[in-house]
């Protein structure tokens, strides 16, 4: 029973975004030992360059993402990323823009859906 409210949950969050994820790996800064560097552009072309220090995260709206440092070794930051991904569903639902003021997940598009219309077009 278990595993099929986990499915569920999963097949209703696929039908409605592709988040992105990814990692990146820099090499440590002389003074900033503890911290990862990140030196990121955007496929919109934004860049971020900046430090995050390790086990932390920092919230980003353009582009909207989060980073975390996540590892320190053999003279090397390991950061991993996390983005929107595109959203569909039915097609009577509408894709809504986000607070572009607001840092990730808050800037990420959404769906807005009439009461009762289920997510994917086929119910």
């Amino acid at each position: 029973m278990r595993s099929l409210s986990v499915s569920a949950v999963l097949l209703v969050f696929v039908a409605v975004s592709d988040a992105s994820i990814g990692r990146g790996r820099e090499p440590i800064r002389k003074g900033y030992e503890n911290e990862c560097y990140v030196n990121y552009t955007s496929t919109e072309g934004f860049r971020i360059n900046t430090y995050i220090k390790l086990d932390a995260t920092r919230y980003f709206n353009k582009p909207c993402m989060s980073m975390t440092c996540n590892d320190i070794a053999d003279g090397q930051g390991t950061y991993e990323y996390f983005r929107c991904g595109q959203i569909f569903g039915n097609p009577q639902c509408k894709e809504v823009v986000a607070d572009r003021f607001a840092v990730y997940p808050e800037c990420c598009p959404y769906l807005d859906c009439p009461e009762g219309t289920p997510f994917s077009a086929t119910g």
